[in-house]
């Protein structure tokens, strides 16, 4: 087992870019790798192939370091990581340990009727939040397949559980223009727009991707 808990001092990282990292709040090699490069590019403001040429570096130093580590180091590891998505169903996101996990594939799943449009709403508008209201601070990429997405349903939700942040005109107004959305007509028409989907997130600093649905 390889433990990813070393100093950044021993990654094989450059000063400068230890020193970068430890800036924004990096601890060690663990906190490098609980990232995406697209992750990276937007916390350290690099570019992408700098940030591939990070984690490359890291893991590749950690590959040389057989250690032991434990299962509830990597449960508590799992915890510890803010980069979740609040659903605004307080149960779901306690059972979900803050909401949905950041770099991974959640999929809703019921009949026609079930919400799980509206819960694919209630996700995008804590995305968009800023991050002391315990949001992302980010966009959203709404992929909408059968005409489900509603910006009236989102202004409705967004007035119900911030009535103090969201009757104010300009922030309602931020929080429409943070969700992009790309109406979907075919599953063929979806894969088509795979290609460009990682310079758009890098460009709109995109947190949270919808597909809405994918029986298209």
């Amino acid at each position: 087992m390889t433990s990813c808990h070393a100093s950044l001092k021993r990654s094989g990282l450059e000063d400068k870019t230890v020193f970068l990292l430890e800036s924004k709040k990096f601890r060690d090699a663990h906190d490098v790798l609980r990232y995406s490069p697209i992750d990276l590019v937007q916390v350290l403001d690099i570019p992408l192939a700098r940030a591939k040429e990070i984690i490359d570096t890291v893991s590749s130093r950690l590959a040389s370091k057989v250690e032991r580590t434990t299962a509830l180091h990597m449960k508590q590891a799992e915890l510890d990581d803010p980069r979740s998505v609040r659903t605004g169903l307080d149960t779901l996101d306690s059972l979900l340990k803050g909401g949905l996990r950041a770099g991974t594939i959640t999929e809703f799943v019921g009949p026609p009727g079930s919400c799980k449009s509206q819960l694919c709403l209630q996700a995008s508008l804590f995305a968009t939040l800023p991050r002391r209201l315990g949001g992302l601070e980010g966009k959203v990429l709404y992929f909408d397949a059968e005409n489900h997405f509603r910006a009236e349903r989102l202004v409705q939700m967004a007035q119900n559980r911030f009535p103090e942040r969201y009757l104010a005109k300009p922030l309602l107004d931020k929080l429409l223009a943070h969700i992009l959305v790309a109406s979907v007509s075919s599953l063929s028409h979806l894969e088509s727009m795979l290609p460009n989907l990682e310079r758009t997130i890098l460009e709109h600093a995109v947190r949270l991707i919808v597909i809405d649905n994918i029986a298209v």
